[in-house]
């Protein structure tokens, strides 16, 4: 008898145990997944701009890396493209940077619907912002550059009585290139649109 209920016991105990086992593994994955969901808002925030929402330079700058690698190793076509709204600083004057926050919001979210979902877009410094345009001739993405700079230059800003445009400088991935020389280059380009009186897309 006593042995049945000792045995009995241990068959209590064993349940027990197999149901705090099961109880602690379902809170072990609930941590977990709570950890992974704060580790993707924090890359988020590492990663975006805070004013526009989208990629920030250190990540740009780390995209534009790994896609430079990917398209040399695949022998495939890169393009990248710098961007400045002409005479921002006269916008701020003139209207306060309250405004130009606004407007750099609305530039960026326009950009955003300009391009394709594999496009890579970020706001490099200031009102300037920057484009990897990855499996693409410098000759498509001129194309691409152009059609968003009529779509600026159409669009009508709100509480502002300028005219918004934008410069665009576009440059393609050559075999001897590293990210910091393929910024440069377009970079030139960029200032090369701007030293032509703004509103144009220039390739180097």
């Amino acid at each position: 008898m006593n042995e049945k209920k000792s045995s009995e016991d241990k068959s209590n105990v064993v349940v027990k145990l197999n149901e705090q086992i099961k109880e602690l593994t379902k809170m072990l994955e609930e941590r977990e997944r709570q950890l992974s969901e704060a580790l993707k808002t924090i890359k988020k925030i590492i990663n975006t701009d805070p004013l526009t929402g989208i990629y920030n330079r250190k990540a740009f700058e780390k995209l534009l890396k790994k896609e430079i690698s990917f398209a040399k190793r695949h022998n495939l076509p890169l393009s990248a493209a710098m961007i400045d709204i002409d005479h921002f600083k006269n916008i701020n004057k003139k209207y306060g940077h309250e405004e130009g926050d606004k407007i750099l919001k609305n530039f960026a979210k326009t950009l955003l619907k300009s391009i394709r979902q594999e496009d890579i877009l970020a706001r490099y410094t200031g009102d300037q912002f920057a484009l990897i345009y990855p499996n693409t001739q410098v000759e498509f993405a001129l194309l691409a550059c152009d059609r968003i700079r009529q779509k600026i230059e159409k669009k009508k800003f709100r509480n502002v009585n300028l005219k918004i445009t934008a410069s665009f400088g576009i440059t393609q991935l050559l075999n001897e290139d590293d990210s910091k020389t393929i910024i440069k280059r377009a970079s030139e380009a960029l200032y090369t649109a701007k030293r032509k009186g703004g509103n144009l897309c220039k390739i180097k």
